[in-house]
């Protein structure tokens, strides 16, 4: 009887946690097991591009494949451009940004989405101008088209710059244009 009356008392005299922070206990735990289990976000459709190389480079944790490497699924006017090479990149420099290609006319790249990537894309366009043979691209002008709408006019960059998008794809490609700003 002792004992019965002893966890009584300990009960009694115990106190419970206010509904506030029984709140709390409960949105850690609904939030911890959640991110548990949450899968990283995969792309359907992921194109990583090292223009104007021959070889892959890496950046942020990704490799991004020569833009001839795999033409099955990525193809680009090469009768109208010039790959270019900076021959004087600076030490802090990413390999990513130590080539190019130079559309000398209006070109572009053509990817094609598998068929259940059609939606939503995220595009982002790497820019950094260097001097190369007979190119100053600080001084190139031009705008950029993907799938007839304009995402820039007249652009020129004088600094390394990353331009992100989001676009909506209904169709079996996504073509990215570069056509000189006259």
């Amino acid at each position: 009887m002792a004992k019965s009356s002893f966890f009584k008392t300990i009960l009694s005299s115990s106190k419970l946690p206010s509904m506030a922070t029984q709140s709390l206990y409960l949105f850690s735990l609904t939030l911890l097991s959640l991110l548990y289990l949450a899968k990283p976000f995969v792309p359907t459709n992921q194109f990583l591009l090292n223009c104007g190389s021959h070889a892959n480079a890496s950046l942020f944790n990704r490799v991004f494949v020569y833009d001839s490497a795999n033409p099955s699924s990525v193809s680009h006017s090469a009768d109208r451009s010039v790959s270019v090479t900076d021959r004087n990149p600076s030490p802090n420099s990413p390999i990513l940004y130590r080539t190019a290609r130079v559309f000398t006319a209006e070109s572009s790249y053509k990817f094609i989405v598998k068929k259940n990537g059609t939606g939503t894309h995220f595009v982002r366009l790497h820019f950094s101008p260097f001097r190369a043979r007979n190119f100053d691209l600080g001084s190139a002008k031009f705008n950029v088209v993907a799938n007839g709408f304009l995402l820039v006019r007249g652009f020129s960059v004088s600094n390394t710059v990353l331009k992100e998008y989001i676009l909506e794809i209904d169709g079996e490609f996504l073509e990215i244009t570069f056509s000189p700003f006259i």
